[in-house]
């Protein structure tokens, strides 16, 4: 086994997952600032366009780091069958790279951004409003500034 191939596949997957991971929580970390209505109507817009993009990234970069490593691997994208895609695969490899085009094939990665784009803005507002109430409660206390 080749040593970048043992770099590149960790890469990748701790890439895919930093970036879900900053999908999720971005906005919280924008809600202590918010003090008056204009604020909030900004952080909606800026949330849903930023969201967009990094919905665009997380969903390109998994297709793109896919194909990048089954070519590594020896596969061939320009073959017509089978036979074809395989015939540069290691044996020992073989079970890997099919994992990896089985993962690439089906639904596209733009039509699953936009899916994820659907589901995550609402996510992220509804998380955004409860921290909101949160630290406007801590604020009414006088616990922080």
């Amino acid at each position: 086994m080749d040593v970048n191939i043992l770099l590149m596949e960790p890469f990748r997957d701790i890439l895919t997952l930093l970036l879900g991971i900053i999908l999720l929580t971005y906005p919280l970390l924008f809600i202590p600032f918010l003090r008056k209505i204009t604020d909030a109507m900004i952080f909606v817009v800026v949330t849903a366009m930023f969201s967009g993009i990094l919905c665009l990234t997380l969903f390109w970069w998994d297709d793109f780091s896919t194909w990048e490593l089954m070519e590594y691997y020896g596969w061939n994208s320009d073959g017509m069958s089978d036979l074809e895609y395989f015939q540069n695969v290691a044996d020992c490899d073989r079970e890997r790279v099919q994992k990896l085009w089985n993962h690439n094939m089906g639904v596209g990665w733009p039509v699953k951004a936009f899916f994820c784009y659907i589901v995550i803005l609402p996510f992220q507002w509804l998380l955004s409003v409860v921290e909101y109430l949160i630290v406007r409660y801590i604020r009414s206390k006088d616990l922080i500034g």
